[in-house]
Formats: C-alpha cells, structure tokens, sequence
C-alpha cells in the first residue's frame, strides 16, 4: 500500500514537472539545466498575460513573495 501511494506522488511530481515545461515552452520562458542558479526576471509581460517574479503585489491586503533562498 505504501509503495503504491509512493508511486502515485512521483507521478503525479513528474506530471507537475512537464506541464510547468509545456507552460513556460509556450511562454517562451528562458529555462536553464541548473534551476537552483537561474535568475528569472522580475516581470514577464505577453500580449494579456503578466508573470511576476519576487515582487510584492497589491490588492485589497499586501501579497509579499517569498524569493530565492
């Protein structure tokens, strides 16, 4: 039963892994091998949509990011 459950997650990581891929591919996202070195840019505009990056976004209550480590 554990093995199974185990199995599951690393599906389901892997899954999560290549549609985050397929979404940057068709954002034309810069991606490199080392993640743990890449430096994205702070904001990523495209025709409507708007990906922001360790910035602090305003609502009705302040959404602070977290950042590199």
């Amino acid at each position: 039963m554990m093995m199974v459950m185990m199995m599951m997650m690393m599906m389901m990581i892997i899954i999560i892994i290549i549609i985050i891929i397929i979404i940057c591919d068709a954002l034309d996202t810069e991606m490199t091998d080392k993640w743990c070195t890449h430096m994205p840019k702070p904001k990523y505009e495209e025709e409507d949509v708007t990906v922001l990056w360790n910035r602090a976004v305003h609502t009705d209550r302040e959404v602070t990011a977290i950042g590199h480590i």
